[in-house]
């Protein structure tokens, strides 16, 4: 079976391909249009989040508030951090005045 009749029998259109493809290109060297990085960041923050629902639902009646606390705090602060670190990537690089030669 060719790749064509395989898009014809299942249907899968371009728009898949291309976003196939451009999830591929994230982990080359090669220019994407999405950021690895991000990607990276959003799976973490995300798996981390379900566990954490996870076990709240699982010890809903015994979890102890320091508990909670613990699990929440870990999570605002990596959040934090990942909007920190995005912000940091977006400003223009600059120099400090130790850096400038002349």
């Amino acid at each position: 079976m060719t790749w064509q009749e395989f898009k014809t029998k299942f249907g899968i259109k371009d728009e898949v391909k291309g976003l196939g493809w451009e999830l591929l290109l994230t982990l080359s060297h090669k220019k994407s249009l999405l950021s690895s990085k991000r990607l990276e960041r959003f799976s973490l923050f995300a798996s981390s989040l379900s566990m954490c629902i996870i076990y709240f639902g699982l010890h809903i009646h015994t979890i102890t508030v320091t508990e909670m606390l613990l699990i929440v705090g870990t999570l605002l602060a990596y959040a934090g951090f990942t909007m920190v670190k995005t912000e940091k990537e977006k400003l223009p690089n600059s120099t400090t005045d130790g850096e400038q030669g002349e």
